[in-house]
């Protein structure tokens, strides 16, 4: 994968490097307008995660996986949790199967699972990560794009203090001038340069 150089984004990322670093951390959220460029700063995230020993993860939910029970978790459980998704106790034991499951490809690393646009997520799905963040059995980074309904679940993780949110702008003029001529490797036209930094706006 290609990724456009991060810059602007040295404060947001020390934090989440300080709270990768709290064994008792549940996560964070990175709140933000689409396109301010929360995905980039997850994708950094995701990859000191990594170099920092995490069995790290990425899932991206979306609004058809959302029609399905786990649409956006599916693809990282083990066939076995198949099944159980109907009725309350059913429902519990399902997410300890879950859990277990998911956990037990990790080996004693920590698990680090990305969520991308987690407020497109299904109703289980949340409770998973509710499971798994309440019992600090992971740590949960997600993206969550501001102005649109999300799940209660994932909006209780920050609102109870379970995962810390972090707001994420858009960038500075400068930083967005830096940005787009490291993105292309050349000195670009100014008058071009400012047309595109008034267009995008951060």
């Amino acid at each position: 994968m290609n990724l456009w150089p991060l810059v602007g984004r040295a404060d947001e990322l020390a934090q989440l490097r300080g709270l990768l670093e709290q064994e008792e951390c549940g996560g964070a959220v990175l709140a933000g307008a689409a396109g301010v460029g929360k995905t980039r700063l997850a994708l950094e995230s995701l990859a000191l995660a990594e170099r920092a020993g995490f069995h790290a993860v990425r899932t991206v939910a979306t609004r058809t996986a959302a029609e399905l029970p786990l649409g956006a978790l599916a693809h990282l459980l083990p066939a076995s949790t198949d099944g159980l998704t109907s009725g309350f106790g059913d429902q519990a034991e399902f997410l300890r199967r879950a859990a277990s499951g998911l956990l037990s490809r990790v080996g004693e690393r920590r698990l680090f699972l990305l969520v991308d646009d987690a407020q497109l997520l299904d109703h289980l799905s949340a409770m998973l990560l509710y499971h798994l963040v309440t019992n600090r059995s992971a740590f949960v980074l997600m993206t969550v794009r501001t102005g649109e309904t999300a799940p209660e679940l994932v909006t209780a993780l920050w609102k109870e203090g379970l995962v810390e949110r972090i707001d994420v702008a858009g960038l500075s003029d400068p930083a967005a001038r830096s940005l787009v001529q490291e993105a292309l490797g050349s000195q670009v036209d100014p008058i071009g340069l400012s047309a595109i930094v008034s267009r995008c706006q951060g």
